[in-house]
């Protein structure tokens, strides 16, 4: 093992989900959860945990939890009248702050942060596959969390996506985490490394030569670019990072 890859190592055990960071996020979760079924009985089928958190890509520097709330198909007339719903539902309890936001209602409690995804199924097939609201046009987007769960699980790289996100905190980098995760899953599909830092590498180097161009489609729904709400300037700013990465000792650029 290369000394590289045991920093990263050591890295990831340090900014691991420890069992006490479990147990506030599922005490979060079951105030969440209670509330909206207080609210809305049989009309929820189901509330997943979405985000890094339910994918397993998450690290401690930022773990705020994201809830996924399938309502059923013939739950609402309009999606924009189930968004403005759940936004009043939670509204209208004492957890904190709340905010609309482009799919998803976020919440603050303090130190830590929830984000609240309504969507409403297609069907009772139980496929997952919903709606969102995009509160920023009116329009829908078609999602799958369990596709994506799935996703990322099959490609067998969470550990690096795990360093690729505390590269993205630390650097304030303007890029969603679904986004981030992608990209990596893209950079190392066909080409799998053993050795945690050749695969950080591999990321970075696609990175620097691809996110300019790149298309980022997401696997539940491919008319949902990831990449396409990312501007040029901030194409760059990860390029730029991504190079500095490659340029110098990675205990400079990630801590």
């Amino acid at each position: 093992m290369s000394g590289e890859t045991a920093y990263l190592n050591s890295l990831l055990e340090k900014y691991r989900i420890t069992d006490s960071m479990r147990n506030r996020i599922i005490g979060k979760r079951q105030l969440i959860e209670n509330r909206l079924k207080s609210v809305y009985g049989s009309k929820i089928t189901t509330i997943m945990y979405s985000g890094s958190y339910g994918k397993d890509t998450a690290v401690s520097l930022d773990y705020d939890l994201d809830l996924i709330v399938y309502f059923r198909h013939d739950s609402f007339t309009t999606l924009y009248e189930m968004y403005q719903s759940v936004y009043s539902a939670l509204s209208s309890s004492s957890f904190g702050p709340v905010r609309r936001q482009k799919v998803s209602i976020g919440i603050d409690l303090g130190l830590f942060h929830i984000d609240v995804v309504p969507a409403r199924l297609l069907d009772d097939s139980g496929t997952r596959d919903g709606n969102l609201y995009n509160s920023t046009d009116g329009s829908s987007i078609k999602t799958n969390i369990k596709t994506h769960i799935d996703y990322v699980t099959k490609a067998k790289c969470k550990p690096v996506i795990r360093i690729m996100k505390l590269w993205k905190k630390e650097n304030d980098l303007p890029i969603k985490s679904f986004a981030l995760e992608l990209i990596t899953i893209r950079a190392l599909d066909g080409q799998p490394e053993n050795d945690l830092y050749s695969q950080y590498c591999r990321a970075m180097t696609y990175i620097v030569s691809n996110i300019e161009t790149v298309r980022l489609i997401d696997p539940a729904n491919s008319n949902n670019d990831l990449a396409s709400g990312m501007s040029w300037m901030d194409r760059s700013v990860v390029k730029n990072s991504a190079a500095r990465a490659m340029a110098y000792d990675i205990r400079r650029i990630i801590s």
